[in-house]
């Protein structure tokens, strides 16, 4: 069966292609396709996957930091319990958006997976994931070459995070993070 769009819905499609491809230009991903250099995409296949392999860290990392500091947001709105009003008036006010910009912006993501320790019954391996997501994105941003960074800070599981099967393992342990704090925002919420 083939699908058919509207033009408008074609010309839309178009521009959104247009968009990825600019990003991926960007990002220097698109140097696979350079067919007029052979040579060059072939050596730099192991740059991309390496690339590839970092963006789902990063990704991931800032996923469940703004998943945790949404969450932390919520402890602090508990005592406004089912008084939406309140709670709108309170995250509108200038004292409220120094307090986010000061003290949530800029609290660290240990600092917020302590909180969440606190005051979510999240187990051991999910804060092992978090922490290791963690300890991750600190060797890849904070390293010139992260590959070379020894057994202990480029692996996961104990397995090199430039292999496959490890970034595929990375990327659903992700996912199960970002479920569960999603189910523990939905029931915090719920039950106000």
């Amino acid at each position: 069966m083939k699908i058919k769009f509207t033009k408008e819905r074609a010309i839309k499609i178009d521009k959104e292609k247009e968009k990825i491809e600019k990003l991926l230009k960007l990002t220097k991903l698109s140097e696979i396709n350079d067919e007029d250099n052979p040579t060059y995409t072939f050596s730099s296949l192991n740059f991309q996957q390496v690339k590839l392999v970092h963006l789902i860290i990063l990704d991931g990392y800032l996923q469940i930091d703004a998943k945790m500091s949404i969450l932390i947001n919520d402890f602090f709105f508990d005592y406004c319990q089912n008084d939406y009003d309140r709670v709108e008036e309170i995250s509108n006010s200038n004292k409220f958006k120094v307090f986010q910009k000061k003290v949530l912006n800029q609290m660290p993501f240990l600092r917020k997976v302590s909180i969440l320790k606190e005051h979510m019954k999240l187990s051991k391996e999910i804060i092992k994931i978090i922490e290791k997501i963690n300890d991750l994105r600190n060797a890849i941003t904070h390293s010139l070459v992260p590959k070379n960074l020894g057994v202990e800070r480029a692996t996961y599981k104990k397995k090199s995070i430039y292999e496959i099967d490890t970034a595929e393992k990375i990327s659903e342990d992700i996912d199960s993070v970002m479920k569960i704090l999603q189910k523990k925002f939905v029931l915090s919420f719920d039950e106000k």
